[in-house]
């Protein structure tokens, strides 16, 4: 998948925390590709209800009767929400285990930093 300015931007940050955490791996990226995705079109949908966008639609059937139906945006936002939701949690990309401003610890016992080479 192919992604443009800000979306770019995005995906290098999570790419970066990612290798911090696991390693340089390829078994993230697919994962990684589709939380991207789901989070930009989750915003996109946010704007657009946010300006004017209406929770219910009038639609009218084929034998002429209007009715009020939800919104098929408003749909889409909660399935795109829910998606990054669970992406996220997958991937370890939740905001609560990150410091702002400060790199993620890593796990486990650096023996480099314990010896001293004379």
């Amino acid at each position: 998948m192919e992604f443009k300015g800000k979306e770019l931007e995005f995906y290098n940050e999570c790419l970066e925390v990612l290798k911090e955490k696991h390693g340089d791996s390829k078994f993230y990226l697919a994962e990684l590709e589709s939380y991207v995705f789901a989070v930009f079109q989750r915003d996109t949908l946010m704007k657009e209800l946010a300006e004017g966008g209406k929770a219910t639609i009038k639609l009218t059937n084929h034998s002429g009767h209007t009715n009020d139906v939800s919104n098929p945006k408003v749909r889409m936002f909660a399935l795109y929400n829910e998606q990054a939701i669970k992406l996220s949690k997958a991937l370890g990309l939740q905001l609560a285990t990150f410091k702002a401003g400060r790199k993620p610890k890593r796990k486990g016992f650096n023996l480099e930093s314990k010896l001293k080479i004379v």
